[in-house]
């Protein structure tokens, strides 16, 4: 869990070492004395990782709003949490793999060198859901490369996010590149 500090009140961020970030909740101070505290889980409500978020932050925010003085006609109805509002998120750097022959997209890599965990890993997957879901193409999260700096030696974890998920698997740049040469070389293939 993290802290913030707002305008009116404080935010604290809670996440998981998996799913990375679940969630966060805000209180707010009121103009007419006391607060209000409003729980909001993080990702896009099409994102099925979302409703595994949601599993393990509503009952927390619940129970640490049982504790607070708060709308308790609210926590009767039971209602879902809202889900975030947009993350600001951060700059990552990240490429569209283009057909040589047509130009057209046929892949899409995020290179984030922060991603040093499964959490890590989520975080990205969930801030770029949306646009992974538009654009509709085979795309991938590659985490910082360990060992030496030779594109051959060095190592990286890698996870599919897009049609599908996958697991987090150890590559080598070389076969990262054979696997997206083949989306590549296959796209405007008569065969």
């Amino acid at each position: 869990m993290a802290k913030e500090l707002l305008p009116d009140g404080a935010m604290y961020i809670f996440r998981h070492g998996t799913l990375g970030t679940l969630g966060r909740i805000r209180i707010q101070e009121r103009a007419t004395g006391g607060s209000h505290l409003v729980c909001e889980v993080a990702g896009d409500p099409n994102d099925p990782n979302t409703a595994r978020r949601a599993e393990l932050f509503e009952p927390l925010g619940r129970s640490i709003a049982a504790l607070l003085p708060t709308d308790t006609e609210a926590l009767a109805r039971r209602e879902p949490l809202p889900g975030a509002p947009h993350d600001s998120g951060q700059w990552i750097r990240s490429e569209r793999i283009c057909c040589v022959e047509c130009g057209k997209p046929v892949a899409y890599v995020t290179f984030a060198v922060d991603a040093t965990d499964p959490g890590g890993f989520e975080d990205h997957a969930r801030r770029l859901y949306a646009q992974h879901a538009q654009w509709n193409l085979p795309a991938w999260i590659v985490g910082p490369v360990r060992g030496p700096s030779a594109r051959d030696l060095g190592i990286a974890d890698v996870l599919q996010v897009w049609p599908t998920r996958g697991s987090i698997v150890a590559m080598t740049g070389t076969q990262f590149d054979a696997m997206v040469d083949r989306l590549v070389d296959a796209h405007c293939d008569p065969r």
